[in-house]
């Protein structure tokens, strides 16, 4: 058996985060975890377990824009017309908050998570346990296989949070 490539799982990823159907899609909300003690890279450390979360319990991430996040303002490079995710990277799914109704419930990830369309990571409780899980299909062999494994999946996690928009393409080249 061989590995997945990085397009494959990327590709696994990208049909979790852009169904055709958000509103009833399940979903996991995310809330930036400690932001205000959290700089660029560890805020998108959590992004990408959240985003694992996520893809492993068959939900689409979405995050809550109205959470604090520090590089939100844009200082130092003129502003963000829609905000510092949307101006420097792709859009991370093709759903959002809107599609949670009024009258819809809003769970903590955790034990009973399944039994609830949109459950939500406001601290840093339930995600550990997902920091070293990977899919099933990915999780054979001996150990170095394993973390072979875990590596790749990471790495696909982290590549799809951080491509860079068109914006992003300009300023570096």
């Amino acid at each position: 058996r061989s590995e997945p490539s990085s397009s494959q799982l990327l590709g696994r990823i990208s049909a979790s985060q852009f169904p055709s159907d958000c509103a009833h899609r399940p979903l996991l909300v995310f809330a930036y975890v400690n932001p205000e003690l959290s700089g660029h890279g560890s805020m998108f450390g959590h992004l990408a377990v959240a985003l694992s979360a996520a893809v492993l319990s068959g939900r689409t991430l979405v995050v809550d824009e109205d959470a604090p996040w520090p590089f939100a303002e844009c200082k130092f490079s003129g502003g963000c017309p829609g905000g510092f995710m949307h101006t420097y990277f792709q859009p991370l799914s093709s759903c959002s908050t809107a599609d949670i109704s009024d009258t819809e419930s809003v769970w903590p990830l955790g034990h009973h998570s399944q039994e609830h369309r949109v459950v939500r990571v406001a601290d840093d409780t339930a995600l550990p346990q997902f920091r070293t899980m990977i899919p099933l299909d990915l999780a054979v062999g001996p150990d170095t296989q394993q973390e072979l494994a875990l590596l790749n999946w990471i790495s696909a996690l982290q590549s799809f949070l951080l491509r860079p928009s068109a914006h992003l393409q300009q300023l570096v080249e």
